[in-house]
């Protein structure tokens, strides 16, 4: 029984230092760009690494017209911490995911950054897929 409490007790305390990331990614309609979209939350209990995490992009390849492609990608990555005033006046954070050979070989999501197109993906064919990522 003590074992029992013992373990929930745990439990409790290391939910209440999980790491819980929503955010959200836009395309911002420019003709000339790969671009994607995507709306997920990232729910870790270590600060620095995300785990088993599926993320569902939505694709536009560059030009006028062109159709909307969906890719669903389970990754595990690193998570970086930046104070605010680094890359803006918000705290940022960095998703980095890269997996040579896989379909998707880089994720790279950075979350309250100043500027458009600081996120992207890379595909195992080589096109590349830009968004723009905020915090929900």
């Amino acid at each position: 029984m003590k074992i029992l409490v013992l373990a929930a007790a745990l439990l409790t305390m290391s939910s209440a230092f999980a790491t819980e990331l929503k955010f959200k990614c836009e395309m911002k309609d420019v003709h000339y760009m790969n671009e994607f979209s995507l709306e997920a939350k990232v729910v870790s209990l270590d600060a620095d690494k995300f785990e088993n995490v599926e993320f569902d992009f939505t694709l536009k390849k560059a030009g006028f017209n062109t159709e909307l492609e969906r890719l669903v990608v389970n990754r595990t990555g690193d998570i970086k911490h930046f104070e605010a005033g680094t890359f803006g006046q918000k705290r940022s954070v960095g998703l980095i995911s890269a997996v040579k050979g896989a379909e998707v070989e880089m994720v790279s999501l950075f979350i309250d950054f100043a500027g458009p197109f600081h996120s992207q993906i890379r595909l195992l064919n080589g096109m590349t897929y830009y968004g723009s990522c905020y915090s929900l």
